[in-house]
């Protein structure tokens, strides 16, 4: 999560008495255990129902993931999936336009 934050929230989560963890079923547990809180993707929300837990969006700071569309090297994309990257650039640029 650190890399996604701007540096002055990734200074304030690396302050004495923060714990990072490289799994998110750790840090659920330890959530569940009484021992804090975390902040997971939503994507999550199965797993953190099946430790018990409520999920409560987060206005700021604002999160952004850089992601990539991987392909063979040697090969040329089909044409659905060269329309897929289309529609995904497609999206990409409106949600940046949102702002």
């Amino acid at each position: 999560m650190l890399p996604e934050l701007a540096p002055a929230e990734r200074e304030y989560m690396l302050r004495p008495g923060t714990q990072e963890v490289s799994y998110m079923t750790t840090a659920l547990g330890m959530v569940a255990s009484g021992l804090g809180l975390t902040v997971c993707p939503t994507y999550s929300a199965p797993l953190v129902r099946a430790h018990g837990l409520q999920m409560v969006r987060l206005e700021s700071p604002d999160f952004h993931r850089e992601v990539c569309v991987y392909s063979a090297a040697r090969r040329s994309l089909s044409p659905a999936a060269a329309s897929f990257v289309e529609v995904l650039e497609g999206f990409a640029r409106e949600q940046q336009q949102k702002g």
